[in-house]
């Protein structure tokens, strides 16, 4: 999932910020790793949290300038748990799954919006 935040004046932080991500019912969450435009590693900067197949990343703190103008680079790391991935499956046996995270703002008030929609492909070989 890749989300910008534009710069903002101190006037103007949010006073908070969390990507939320449900994913497919025949997953598992696993982990995740949030990297800045950079490809440095800020996970740290996040609480990541799980509630059944909805993961959110929350920004630990908004009230700091460089938590603005950047973006980030949200990699979810998940595992196939069994259960059918035939509504997956295209013509080719590949499988295609694609997903869109929400972006939440609070800011005198909550917005919520759609992130970036993001296709993962798994590859089998015919046997």
């Amino acid at each position: 999932i890749y989300q910008s935040v534009p710069y903002e004046t101190a006037n103007y932080y949010y006073s908070s910020f969390s990507l939320i991500d449900t994913l497919p019912n025949c997953t598992s969450y696993v982990s995740s790793k949030i990297y800045d435009e950079t490809g440095k590693d800020v996970t740290g900067n996040f609480t990541i949290s799980q509630s059944g197949q909805t993961i959110t990343a929350k920004a630990k703190n908004t009230n700091v300038s460089n938590f603005y103008n950047d973006s980030y680079n949200w990699e979810i790391t998940a595992k196939f748990t069994g259960a059918s991935l035939s509504s997956f499956k295209n013509a080719n046996n590949h499988y295609r799954f694609t997903n869109t995270a929400t972006v939440q703002i609070s800011r005198n008030g909550t917005s919520t919006s759609a992130s970036n929609t993001v296709a993962s492909n798994y590859y089998t070989k015919n046997f």
